[in-house]
């Protein structure tokens, strides 16, 4: 999966408060990586302050990596409790110039819940207790 590039702003301007959901359309379902279903948790709007030439990198990174719709992890998701989640774009960025250089971004995206994985980068998969 496609990651927010290193050369861009790496946080959003305003703060984010939600609970993150788990990623399953039912929590007390076993978890089996073979059935596990990502789903959109919410859909939310990100704002970034940005220069001329970021703006124009973040452009050619969603034309050409992102192709306009990939989902990406971003770094700020982790640092707002969202481990394990992704981001995908709902509709068009947009952008308005605000004047000596500077731009505001606006990222119209929809978190998804992805599949907590152990320490070997492997989806975690949790059996059910055995009963005797």
């Amino acid at each position: 999966m496609e990651a927010w590039p290193g050369t861009l702003p790496q946080s959003p301007l305003a703060e984010f408060e939600a609970e993150p959901g788990c990623g399953l359309a039912d929590e007390k379902e076993e978890r089996n990586p073979q059935r596990l279903r990502t789903y959109p948790e919410r859909d939310t709007r990100f704002q970034m302050m940005m220069t001329a030439a970021q703006l124009a990198a973040f452009r050619a990174w969603w034309d050409t990596t992102l192709n306009q719709s990939a989902p990406f992890t971003a770094p700020w998701l982790a640092a707002m409790g969202y481990g394990f989640h992704f981001l995908r774009l709902r509709e068009p960025p947009s952008w308005s110039h605000l004047g000596g250089g500077r731009w505001a971004l606006t990222l119209p995206v929809e978190i998804i819940a992805g599949v907590e994985t152990d320490g070997d980068g492997n989806p975690a998969i949790y059996l059910p207790e055995e009963t005797e």
